[in-house]
């Protein structure tokens, strides 16, 4: 598909999503690239890119991209909310608390960002913490 229709940015989008589900974050990445060169004013795939370089451990380029989906969709909660832990993973606790404080305003029912937004980001507590996923429902959360 993406051969033959080359500049349709939804089938390199698409072709990332089932890279990232399949555990190939690198080759996900490299789709969504794809897809934000043709299309660069989607906020969904600058946040999936953030989530396959996440995992491909490039945290700086995923901070990077969780950032571009914010700028272009200031109510996207999870895209403040995986930028926060990108944050705290990098050590930036501050920043982490304020995105995380960002994120609960924008999602209440988000349980990580209202957890993290009352901890001490350098406790043990904020590690345990931050294996709960960024959505309000743990089940819908499929890419995290």
């Amino acid at each position: 598909y993406t051969k033959r229709f080359a500049d349709d940015w939804r089938g390199h989008f698409s072709l990332g999503l089932l890279q990232l589900r399949s555990g190939r974050p690198v080759q996900a990445a490299e789709a969504f690239s794809r897809a934000i060169a043709i299309r660069p004013n989607q906020p969904l795939v600058h946040y999936d890119l953030g989530l396959a370089l996440r995992a491909s451990g490039e945290l700086e380029a995923a901070h990077k991209a969780f950032s571009e989906a914010v700028a272009l969709e200031f109510s996207m909660w999870q895209a403040h909310c995986q930028r926060a832990v990108v944050d705290h993973r990098l050590r930036r606790h501050d920043r982490a608390r304020q995105g995380f404080q960002q994120t609960a305003s924008l999602n209440t029912g988000c349980a990580l960002a209202s957890a993290m937004a009352g901890v001490d980001m350098a406790d043990g507590m904020a590690q345990m913490l931050l294996g709960l996923p960024c959505t309000a429902d743990p089940d819908l959360d499929v890419t995290d």
